[in-house]
């Protein structure tokens, strides 16, 4: 499957040693439409100045997975890194917006299964079709990786958008709610 998504090149964010925020400032909505979303780009660091609006607004939402992004980053345990592997971001005016990544999944043993994970977009910048620009790229870089692409959906919403996007809903595989297979 392929995109007119770009991987262009962003430049790295330096590290912050603060701890992430607790506050939000959200653009007024009819600010919203006139910003333009950047391309997809790879993540290389996660400063807390970045992500820490989308944890907050993920935790407000009753959502632990960007927590615990930050945390396997900061501890060096998953930093997206071995072959096929990515974390992508989203950008609008400089402002992270949203976020996915890509890695081998932990729930299989075989190196030719991907899992597309850790899908966010701020709430404000949802219906702009930012999460599907993401999915979209890691559904192109996982074609050249794996033979295999699951994921587990958390919400209705997030089901629907993946099938929009190919991926083929299933209750017979443990921890995967769809699944995206590709062609040798």
């Amino acid at each position: 499957m392929k995109t007119a998504c770009s991987s262009g090149a962003r430049p790295a964010r330096s590290p912050s040693a603060d701890t992430c925020g607790t506050t939000r400032v959200s653009a007024p909505a009819a600010e919203l439409k006139d910003q333009v979303a950047s391309p997809t780009v790879p993540l290389l660091d996660l400063a807390s100045d970045q992500i820490g609006p989308l944890l907050v607004a993920s935790e407000a939402e009753g959502f632990r997975f960007l927590r615990r992004v930050v945390g396997e980053w900061e501890a060096g345990t998953n930093r997206f890194t071995r072959k096929g592997e990515a974390l992508l971001g989203n950008f609008v005016d400089d402002r992270l917006v949203a976020i996915c990544g890509l890695m081998r999944d932990p729930y299989q043993g075989e190196a030719t299964v991907g899992r597309l994970r850790n899908l966010y977009v701020l709430p404000e910048y949802r219906g702009r079709a930012i999460g599907a620009a993401l999915a979209r790229r890691v559904i192109e870089l996982a074609e050249s990786s794996f033979k295999v692409l699951r994921l587990r959906a958390g919400t209705p919403q997030a089901a629907v958008l993946y099938e929009r996007l190919g991926f083929t809903p299933t209750t017979k595989l443990k921890d995967c709610t769809h699944v995206m297979y590709f062609e040798s």
